[in-house]
């Protein structure tokens, strides 16, 4: 009888694992997979966003605003309300517009999805670190329409993903379209994502148990048929076994009784000899016909 109650639970233990690790490495990847889609998405929102600025205020638009920002001039309003309805469908941090003149940066219209009265100082709280202010007046100084995805760290908002659109008018000035969203937002959304990820990994692994149940029980059932089987094979050896050891004496009685037949066959014809000498010498016809043997 064959019993392998090792290799049987070896077996489960690697299927196990195996299913275990491919659910954390499919978790994993769809995380990352999500996770670069996101950013994707975020990006060119961002670029489309800024775009749409361009398109919605141009040159001369802007250049009008500038010379009348002003909460009573109603082309203002309009447009900043314009600016307020982008950001809040995009859900943007902010976006602005403004112009680039001799090194120094003015926002002339900008909108978020805070309260009205906070956009403009929220606009002007995102443009602080200097290592975005450099880069936008370095974008100028090249004086060519640009479009540029920049990152940076704020010491109030954390980190901060631009889109960056630079129209120069004159080799002095140009005007500037930004888009900015606060990568928390993106983190909140991966957070939210990780979470339900985790959620559907751990009921994959709960619908594992039936499965291991499932498995433990064929695994069961196959070791006792198993059993059953190799104990029906032993009792077939164990009976081919006996008829063999009654066939060999049965050979040997028959190899004793012929044995013990040819000697008395032999002495048979011999006797019949000696009667048919004697009949001869007397003169008389043979009794005996005698048929050799080999």
């Amino acid at each position: 009888m064959i019993d392998r109650p090792t290799h049987r639970y070896g077996t489960f233990i690697l299927a196990a694992a195996v299913y275990v690790a491919g659910v954390i490495l499919f978790s994993l990847w769809s995380f990352n997979a999500h996770s670069r889609a996101l950013h994707n998405y975020v990006d060119k929102a961002l670029v489309d966003a800024a775009f749409a600025l361009e398109e919605l205020l141009n040159c001369n638009a802007l250049t009008e605003l500038e010379q009348n920002a002003s909460a009573e001039n109603t082309e203002f309003v309009v447009a900043s309300k314009q600016l307020e309805r982008v950001a809040l469908h995009g859900n943007f941090s902010a976006v602005l517009a403004g112009t680039v003149r001799q090194n120094q940066i003015n926002i002339i219209i900008s909108g978020s999805t805070e309260s009205r009265s906070e956009q403009r100082s929220l606009a002007h709280e995102l443009l602080l670190t200097e290592k975005l202010k450099n880069r936008i007046l370095q974008m100028a100084a090249e004086g060519r329409h640009a479009t540029e995805m920049f990152t940076t760290i704020h010491p109030a908002f954390g980190k901060i993903r631009y889109a960056l659109i630079y129209k120069p008018d004159t080799p002095e000035q140009g005007h500037l379209y930004a888009t900015a969203q606060e990568s928390r937002h993106i983190e909140q959304q991966l957070g939210n994502q990780l979470l339900r990820m985790g959620i559907a990994a751990i009921g994959m692994l709960l619908l594992a148990i039936p499965l291991i149940t499932l498995f433990n029980r064929t695994q069961r059932l196959a070791a006792r048929h198993l059993t059953e089987l190799n104990n029906r094979l032993q009792n077939d050896v164990d009976s081919q076994r006996a008829r063999e050891e009654e066939l060999k004496d049965a050979i040997k009685d028959l190899e004793r009784f012929n044995a013990v037949s040819a000697g008395r066959e032999s002495r048979i014809i011999e006797l019949k000899a000696e009667v048919n000498d004697l009949l001869k010498e007397l003169k008389r016809d043979k009794r005996y016909t005698i048929d050799k043997i080999d």
